[in-house]
């Protein structure tokens, strides 16, 4: 499917995916953009139509990926 990344459900029911630690919300449909974009990362990814798979993916940050922790009730939260 999605390789190393996987979608995660968050607390506040926004979806994102991971992908080596690191988190990118969705901007549109299929495009992802990393979470700190506010801080000015650049990385991306897009993924195809049906959502199953990265067709392109800059995963270059300018910082340490976040720390989130899953919970037994499979939601994940930001430490």
């Amino acid at each position: 499917m999605l390789g190393n990344a996987k979608f995660i459900l968050l607390g506040n029911n926004k979806t994102l995916i991971m992908v080596d630690n690191y988190t990118f919300s969705q901007h549109k449909h299929r495009y992802y953009y990393c979470s700190q974009r506010f801080k000015g990362c650049q990385a991306k990814l897009k993924l195809d139509q049906n959502k199953t798979q990265i067709v392109s993916l800059c995963n270059e940050h300018n910082h340490d990926p976040p720390v989130y922790k899953q919970m037994d009730s499979g939601l994940y939260f930001k430490i």
